[in-house]
């Protein structure tokens, strides 16, 4: 089986590249029908972000911010390409849908996934995350008695999505899989969760535009 690797790279209103917003997959496939198994991979992981999965309220993009475009470019590359690798398929996604407000760019939630222990096979090879973001401030929840923390209804749509997307997987549409880059191996999502706490990713994070100083 070929192990593939997908980057959805998310444009964001300033219309630059440096400013994209990237989220990296892996799948495996039968190796016979590779463009035709990206698409339709492809496919779920834009349900995955647009579609809301069952037991949700909302999907997962409705949590995050209006400061994203509505446009993405997907690549799919098979690792055992020689570098620097030519995409299988390169995929534009239009027409996507956000929420209505946004937070400072850094702010991501952490969406954590595990394939099954293998005797053997140390832990760390087996778990994965993606960092969903930039949040709008809908996905926050504040109450007297604790610090701002993700929105439950949010934690749900994430944890849906992903239990979406593992159990749609087979050969013929790509199995979602933990991909460890030290063994070069792969192993089937199998299960995962949300932390309530936000993350921050300080590469997502934009040059400031002013300064305001002050003087003696």
């Amino acid at each position: 089986m070929g192990i593939k690797r997908v980057q959805v790279a998310f444009d964001k209103d300033t219309a630059q590249p440096k400013d994209r917003c990237v989220n990296t997959f892996h799948y495996v496939d039968d190796n016979t029908t590779e463009a035709a198994v990206a698409a339709l991979f492809v496919a779920k992981l834009l349900e995955f972000y647009q579609v809301t999965p069952p037991g949700a309220t909302q999907k997962v993009g409705a949590w995050m911010s209006v400061r994203l475009a509505s446009t993405a470019t997907v690549k799919v590359y098979d690792l055992a390409d020689p570098t620097p690798r030519v995409p299988i398929v390169t995929i534009p996604w239009a027409g996507l849908t956000w929420g209505a407000t946004a937070f400072p760019s850094e702010v991501a939630a952490c969406a954590s996934y595990k394939a099954a222990p293998v005797g053997g096979v140390p832990a760390g090879r087996l778990r994965g995350r993606i960092y969903v973001g930039p949040l709008g401030r809908d996905s926050s929840v504040n109450d007297s008695t604790a610090a701002d923390r993700l929105n439950g209804d949010f934690i749900v749509a994430l944890n849906a999505a992903m239990l979406r997307l593992a159990s749609a997987s087979s050969l013929a549409t790509g199995i979602w899989v933990v991909y460890s880059p030290t063994a070069g191996t792969s192993a089937p999502v199998t299960n995962g969760y949300v932390d309530s706490a936000f993350d921050t990713q300080r590469r997502r994070g934009e040059a400031a535009i002013e300064r305001t100083t002050w003087t003696v």
